[in-house]
């Protein structure tokens, strides 16, 4: 578990794929060179990109790279993009293992309510 979560009560204690969850929307949602210390934290403007398939390709890779560098818990195995139903709106998979369970990561990329959101799949 993480450090901060060790300070809360036992019944509020968030699980690993919770902290993964939240990890990764705050990385999504910071842009490159804007205030992180560290090079290549967070994703690119993507304005100058001219294409579609362009930028759903870097934003792709800047997922990857996020990951494997800066989340160690998560063992990437791949992105795609999942929701193609709008230009405007996009979503994309994280597969991945945490442990030695399979995870399924949404990114969604709208202005409302945040940025950048990171949903964790559901499970029965």
């Amino acid at each position: 578990m993480g450090l901060l979560n060790k300070f809360r009560s036992i019944n509020k204690q968030k699980g690993v794929e919770r902290e993964v969850a939240d990890n990764l929307a705050s990385i999504f949602n910071m842009k490159q060179n804007f205030g992180a210390w560290q090079r290549g934290l967070g994703l690119e403007g993507y304005s100058n990109i001219s294409s579609y398939t362009g930028a759903i390709k870097e934003i792709i890779s800047d997922i990857e790279y996020n990951i494997s560098h800066f989340e160690k818990r998560a063992e990437l195995l791949g992105v795609e993009l999942f929701d193609v139903s709008s230009v405007l709106y996009l979503k994309f998979q994280i597969k991945c293992k945490i442990g030695k369970k399979f995870h399924s990561f949404y990114v969604g990329f709208t202005n409302y309510p945040e940025p950048i959101s990171v949903e964790e799949e559901e499970r029965e």
